[in-house]
C-alpha cells in the first residue's frame, strides 16, 4: 500500500535531533573502542620484545582512561534512548488510541477485538526497534568500516579474510529476514485467532458454566492453541537455525584470520600483536553483523507493524471534535430513503427506509422480530453507522457532519447491553462530565433510581464495579 507515512514523520520529527547526538556519541563509542586492540598491539610489539617498562604504564593509564570514557559515553547514549523510547511509546500510543476510537463503529465491529488489541502491541514493537538494542545495532553497523579499514592497515595479510565473511553474514541475514517475515505472519495470525478465542470464552463465562458447555467449547480452543504452537515451533526452529548458522560463520572466520595469521607470521608479513590486534577488532566487526542475524526477526517485525499502523492511519475517521460548534437541535429526526448493508455480498439488512420523527413530547415505538434491523435503525439515527444510501437528518440538516461528541450530548441512547468501565460508580457516572459536582452525580442517580442503593453499600459511590460492571447484579 502507498503512503507517505506522514504520522511516523509527525512522531520522528521531535527526535531527529535527538538522534543525531545519540549518532554522535555513538561514533565516540566506537573510536574508543579501538584503544583496547592498539594497547594489545603495543604491548606485544613494542613493551613485550623492547621491554619498554614506562610505555608500558603509559598505555595502561591511557587505556583505562579510555575504558572510563566509554562506560561513560554508552552510559549517556542508554539515557538518550531511554528518553526517546518514552517519547515514542507516549506519543504513538496516544497517536493509535485517538485513530481507534476515532474509527466508524462499523469498521471496528468488522474485525475481533483481538486485531485492535494487536496494534497497541505494535506500538511496543515499534518503540522496541526505534528506540531499543536494534537502534544501537542499526547505528553501529556502519562503523564496522573504520574497524575494517584499521585491519587492513595493520594486518594486510589476513583482511582478506573479514572481506570474504561479511558478504555471507549479510547474505544469511537476507535469507533469514526472508524466511522469518513469513513464519512471524503465520504465528501472530494464529496467535490472533488464539487470543479472539479466548476473549469470547471469557467474555460469556456465566453462559458456558450456567450451560455447562466447557468441555464442548474445548476442542475450539485446543485447535486454535495447537496451531499457535505450531506457528511457534516453527518459527523457532528457522530462527535458531539461523542463528546458529551465524555463530558457526563467526567461528570458521576467527578460526581462519589465525590460521592465515600464523603463516604471515613464520613468513614475518605480520607480527603476533597485530593479529592479536586484528582478532580482537573482528569481534567489534562480526559481533553486530552475527546479531543482524539474530535481530533480523525484530527488523522484521517492526516492517510488518509500520504496514499494519499506515493502514490503521489510512482508514476515515469520523467527524472530529474541533468542528463548527451549533446549537442544540430541537429534536426534528428524518430518515430520507435509507439503505444499509453490512457486507456488500450480502442483501441489505435495511432498505428504503424513510420516517419523521417530531419533537412534540411522544414515545416512538419501533417493533419487530429478533434481527429485523431494530437496533442498527438507532445505531444509523445516533450516526453510529453511516447509511450505504439515503440520508439521516437531525433538524433537516445531515447527521454526517456532526461530531461524536456533539451527537452524544444531544441524544441519549442506552444499549442492548450495558457496559460498565473499570472503576468505581462515581467514576462511571462522571465518565461524560468528568468536572461534574457531587451533587449532579447524586441527582443523575436519583433520577435512574440507585441512589438508594448506592448509598447502603459499604463504600457507597466509590464502591468499585470491577471489570465490565463484573462486581455488580446485573439488576444494579
Amino acid at each position: 500500500m502507498a503512503t507517505d507515512r506522514a504520522w511516523f514523520k509527525d512522531l520522528t520529527r521531535p527526535l531527529k535531533a535527538n538522534l543525531r547526538e545519540v549518532m554522535a556519541v555513538s561514533l565516540f563509542v566506537n573510536l574508543l573502542a579501538l584503544a583496547l586492540p592498539i594497547y594489545v598491539l603495543q604491548v606485544y610489539d613494542r613493551v613485550v620484545f623492547q621491554q619498554g617498562l614506562p610505555t608500558l604504564y603509559a598505555l595502561a593509564i591511557g587505556v583505562a582512561i579510555a575504558i572510563g570514557f566509554d562506560f561513560l559515553l554508552r552510559q549517556t547514549r542508554s539515557r538518550m534512548l531511554q528518553w526517546s523510547a518514552v517519547r515514542v511509546d507516549g506519543g504513538l500510543g496516544e497517536m493509535v488510541y485517538d485513530k481507534v476510537m476515532s474509527l466508524p463503529l462499523a469498521e471496528l465491529e468488522r474485525r475481533p477485538a483481538s486485531e485492535w488489541q494487536l496494534l497497541f502491541r505494535d506500538v511496543d514493537t515499534v518503540r522496541n526497534t526505534v528506540c531499543g538494542p536494534s537502534a544501537i545495532l542499526a547505528i553501529d553497523l556502519p562503523f564496522t568500516i573504520v574497524f575494517l579499514t584499521v585491519i587492513f592497515i595493520i594486518a594486510t595479510p589476513i583482511a582478506w579474510v573479514l572481506a570474504v565473511a561479511l558478504p555471507c553474514f549479510v547474505g544469511l541475514a537476507w535469507w533469514s529476514g526472508r524466511v522469518m517475515g513469513s513464519a512471524t505472519q503465520s504465528e501472530r495470525s494464529a496467535l490472533s485467532a488464539r487470543e479472539a478465542t479466548v476473549s469470547e470464552m471469557l467474555a460469556g463465562r456465566a453462559t458456558i458454566k450456567a450451560l455447562g458447555i466447557r468441555q464442548n467449547i474445548k476442542p475450539w480452543w485446543e485447535d486454535k492453541h495447537a496451531a499457535g504452537i505450531e506457528n511457534s515451533l516453527s518459527r523457532g526452529i528457522s530462527g535458531d537455525g539461523h542463528i546458529n548458522l551465524g555463530l558457526v560463520l563467526a567461528a570458521t572466520t576467527l578460526v581462519s584470520m589465525t590460521f592465515f595469521g600464523a603463516l604471515a607470521i613464520l613468513d614475518h608479513r605480520l607480527t603476533i600483536g597485530s593479529l592479536i590486534a586484528a582478532n580482537m577488532m573482528s569481534n567489534r566487526i562480526i559481533g553486530p553483523f552475527n546479531q543482524l542475524v539474530g535481530n533480523w526477526r525484530t527488523f522484521t517485525q517492526y516492517r510488518a507493524a509500520l504496514r499494519r499502523l499506515d493502514e490503521l492511519f489510512a482508514q476515515p475517521s469520523e467527524p472530529s471534535d474541533d468542528r463548527l460548534e451549533f446549537d442544540r437541535p430541537k429534536g426534528q429526526l428524518t430518515l430520507e430513503h435509507v439503505t444499509f448493508q453490512y457486507d456488500l455480498r450480502r442483501p441489505p439488512v435495511l432498505q428504503d427506509i424513510s420516517m419523521n420523527i417530531t419533537p412534540d413530547g411522544i414515545l416512538v415505538g419501533i417493533t419487530g422480530k429478533n434481527g429485523s434491523g431494530k437496533t442498527t435503525l438507532l445505531k444509523l439515527i445516533l450516526g453510529l453507522y453511516t447509511p450505504s444510501r439515503g440520508r439521516v437528518l437531525i433538524d433537516g440538516a445531515d447527521i454526517s457532519q456532526f461530531s461524536r461528541r456533539q451527537i452524544a450530548s444531544w441524544i441519549g441512547y442506552v444499549p442492548q447491553e450495558p457496559r460498565l468501565f473499570r472503576g468505581s460508580i462515581r467514576d462511571n457516572i462522571s465518565v461524560t462530565h468528568p468536572d461534574c459536582t457531587d451533587a449532579e452525580i447524586i441527582a443523575a442517580a436519583r433520577k435512574a433510581g440507585v441512589h438508594d442503593y448506592v448509598a447502603n453499600l459499604p463504600d457507597g459511590y466509590d464502591t468499585d464495579v470491577g471489570e465490565g460492571g463484573g462486581l455488580l447484579s446485573g439488576g444494579e
